[in-house]
C-alpha cells in the first residue's frame, strides 16, 4: 500500500524536520505553518529558517524530487490529506512551563481541513491526557494517533530516520492507521500502545535523563571534595550493562533547553491535579536550577578582577543549531554582568548571523581579546582544533573553564574542570 500524503503543520524545528525526513522516506508532504505563514514564504524562496545538520541537503532534494511543498493552509484542499501531521515546537516560558495550546488550535485547524475518517497525527510534546481530550472535541470520524516526540537537535535527522525506537498510541493500542503505513518500511520496531501509556512513556522518558545528568553533577561535586576524578567514575559505572554507556551520566552545569524540564513540570502539574506526590521529579527539577550558579561562581572565581572580561564559547543548545531556547550561555553572561563581570558570546553557528548580532554576539577572536577567562558552555567545542588554537594564542586568558571535561589539564594548566579535584586533573 502506498502512504498517504501528508501535511505537516508547524514549519519550526520539529515540523520542518519532519516534513523533510517524510518526504525522504518517499511521502507526498505538504508542509504549512497557520502562526507564521511568512516562514512557508521564505522556504518557497529556498530559505530555510532554522540550522540543522543535513536538513538544507534533505529539503532540496525532497523539492528536487518533487516529494515536499511549502503550501498556506488556503490553498490545500481535503484531497490533499490523508494524514495531518502536527509538527509544531511547544513554546517554553522562563520557568520552564510548556504552552501547548498553539497544538490545541493546530488540531482544530486540521480536523476542519480532514475528510471523514481522516487521522490527526500529533508529534509536538503534550501532556499525557491530552489526545483522548483531543479526540473527545474532535468532530465523528476523527481519529488520532500519538508519536512520541524524541528529535534531538542537532542530530534530529538522524533520531528520526535511525532512531532507539518509535512509540506511537492510538486509542486502544490498534496498530492499523495511515501513520503505521507510513512509518512501515522504518527498520526501528513500531510499538503501539494506548495514548495515555505512550504519553506519559515520552515524560518517564526525559525524567530518567534529567535523573542521571543529576546524579552525575552530585558525583562531580564529591569528587572535587575527595580528590577524584569524576568523569573516571562514571566512565567506571557506565561500564555495566544496567546503566550503559550511552547514560547521559556525568559531571558537569546540568541540562538545559527546556525540553527535559517541559516534562518535569508536566509530571509535576499531573501529580497536583491527581493527588499524586512528584518528590522525585520536584527535586529533580529543583537541583538542576542551582547548576547554572555553580558554573557562574566558577566562573567568576576563576576571572582575574583587574581585567574582568569572560569569553563564553557556545551560545545555541547544541552545536550545529541555532536554537537559542533557554541558552545557558546568554543566561551566564546575565549572571556575570549582574556580578560587573563584562561577557562576550560568541557562536560557531550565530555569530555570524543576525540574530546573532542582534544579540550582541560577536567573532571568535573579538570575544577573547580583553578576556581573562574563557567558558565553553556548549559540548564539543573543546574537541575543536581550529577554535583552540585562537584560545590558547590570546595573550589575556589566564584561566579555561570546561565543564565537558574535553581538555586536558595535565597539558594546559589554566583548564578548570567541573568534577575533577584539580590536582588530580593536573596530574
Amino acid at each position: 500500500m502506498n502512504p498517504p500524503a501528508v501535511v505537516v503543520h508547524g514549519a519550526t524545528h520539529l515540523g520542518l524536520t519532519v516534513a523533510a525526513c517524510l518526504a525522504h522516506l518517499g511521502v507526498r508532504t505538504h508542509l504549512t505553518d497557520h502562526r507564521d505563514p511568512q516562514l512557508i514564504d521564505a522556504l518557497r524562496r529556498g530559505v530555510v529558517p532554522i540550522v540543522e545538520p543535513g536538513l538544507d541537503e534533505l529539503i532540496v532534494a525532497g523539492v528536487e524530487r518533487g516529494m515536499i511543498s511549502f503550501d498556506h493552509s488556503d490553498e490545500l484542499t481535503s484531497d490533499d490529506i490523508g494524514v495531518a501531521w502536527i509538527g509544531y515546537d511547544v513554546p517554553i516560558d522562563d520557568q520552564d512551563r510548556a504552552a501547548p495550546e498553539v497544538v490545541w488550535s493546530a488540531v482544530g485547524e486540521a480536523a476542519a481541513m480532514l475528510r471523514p475518517g481522516g487521522y490527526i497525527c500529533v508529534h509536538s510534546q503534550v501532556p499525557v491526557g491530552s489526545c483522548r481530550q483531543m479526540r473527545e472535541t474532535l468532530p465523528p470520524e476523527r481519529h488520532v494517533v500519538y508519536f512520541m516526540e524524541n528529535l534531538q537537535v542537532g542530530r534530529s535527522i538522524e533520531s528520526f530516520l535511525d532512531p532507539d525506537l518509535i512509540v506511537l498510541g492510538t486509542s486502544d493500542g490498534g496498530t492499523s492507521t495511515p501513520v503505521h503505513t507510513i512509518l512501515a518500511n522504518m527498520s526501528t520496531e513500531l510499538i503501539t500502545v494506548p495514548w495515555e501509556t505512550a504519553e506519559l512513556a515520552k515524560h518517564a522518558l526525559n525524567l530518567m535523563l534529567a535523573t542521571s545528568i543529576v546524579v552525575g553533577n552530585e558525583i562531580g561535586d564529591i569528587a572535587e571534595r575527595v580528590g577524584a576524578n569524576g568523569y573516571a567514575v562514571v566512565d567506571i559505572i557506565r561500564r555495566d550493562r544496567r546503566i550503559g554507556d550511552r547514560a547521559p551520566l556525568r559531571p558537569g552545569w546540568g541540562f538545559s533547553g527546556g525540553t527535559l524540564a517541559r516534562d518535569l513540570r508536566y509530571l509535576e502539574a499531573i501529580g497536583a491535579d491527581r493527588g499524586v506526590p512528584t518528590t522525585m521529579t520536584e527535586t529533580v527539577h529543583r537541583l538542576n536550577r542551582t547548576r547554572l550558579d555553580r558554573l557562574a561562581a566558577l566562573v567568576a572565581g576563576a576571572t582575574d578582577r583587574q581585567h574582568p572580561a569572560v569569553s563564553v564559547l557556545g551560545a545555541s543548545y547544541k552545536q550545529g543549531s541555532d536554537e537559542l531556547r533557554r541558552s545557558p550561555a546568554i543566561d551566564l553572561s546575565e549572571r556575570l554582568h549582574a556580578e560587573g563581570i563584562s561577557a562576550q558570546i560568541w557562536d560557531p553557528v550565530l555569530s555570524g548571523k543576525a540574530a546573532g548580532r542582534e544579540l550582541g554576539m560577536v567573532g571568535l577572536q573579538a570575544s577573547l581579546d580583553s578576556a581573562s577567562c574563557v567558558v565553553l558552555v556548549q559540548e564539543g567545542l573543546g574537541r575543536r582544533t581550529d577554535v583552540l588554537n585562537v584560545i590558547r594564542s590570546a595573550p589575556g586568558v589566564r584561566a579555561i573553564v570546561d565543564p565537558w571535561c574535553e581538555l586536558s589539564a595535565a597539558a594546559d594548566p589554566r583548564v578548570i574542570h567541573l568534577g575533577v579535584d584539580q590536582t588530580v586533573a593536573r596530574g
